[in-house]
């Protein structure tokens, strides 16, 4: 009939429901990326803030509930006050190059950034079954405290092995040596 509106809405209905299909499409897509590069096996629970006295507690909850494997990791938040004597928070000179992102290249910015904020970290006698020491021991001297690195960080930060970093813990700071690089 003249006047009437039908191609337009045959239109409108076929672009509607192409959309929801694209939609579909690409929540396939994406949950298929996501769960395709999970590990076999993954936590069916996680806790934060387990005060040391309450760990075997946890422990005992979780085996009765039929757990699998428990792995209790302490961990402790610190912040990166100085690196190798120098104060990890200077200011970073206004003319410090940046990359193509805009990002500051240098390694006084990045220890900027790495003493503005908190890290978790833990500590553990053996070495994690997942991790692997690529330079130095994992624990060379008892009479030194040391830290254990994560390779790319320590790049980031410009460190080496000897390198000394001052943390603030909760209630003291701590100068640890860098004794190994995973």
């Amino acid at each position: 009939r003249p006047g009437a509106n039908t191609i337009p809405s045959i239109v409108s209905l076929g672009l509607g429901l192409q959309v929801l299909f694209s939609a579909g499409v690409v929540q396939e897509f994406l949950n298929q990326q996501i769960t395709g590069t999970l590990p076999d096996k993954l936590p069916s629970a996680f806790a934060l803030n387990v005060r040391p006295d309450q760990a075997e507690g946890l422990t005992k909850l979780l085996d009765a509930e039929g757990a699998d494997e428990i792995v209790v990791t302490p961990l402790v938040m610190i912040k990166l006050t100085a690196i190798d004597g120098k104060p990890a928070a200077e200011d970073e000179p206004a003319w410090e190059k940046r990359d193509d992102e805009g990002q500051r290249r240098t390694p006084g910015a990045r220890r900027g950034r790495a003493s503005r904020n908190e890290r978790p970290i833990t500590y553990m006698r053996e070495l994690p079954a997942a991790n692997t020491v690529v330079e130095g021991e994992w624990w060379g001297s008892p009479e030194v405290a040391e830290v254990s690195l994560e390779k790319d960080w320590a790049k980031r930060l410009g460190l080496k092995m000897g390198s000394t970093l001052t943390f603030s813990l909760p209630g003291r700071t701590v100068d640890f040596v860098v004794s190994s690089l995973r």
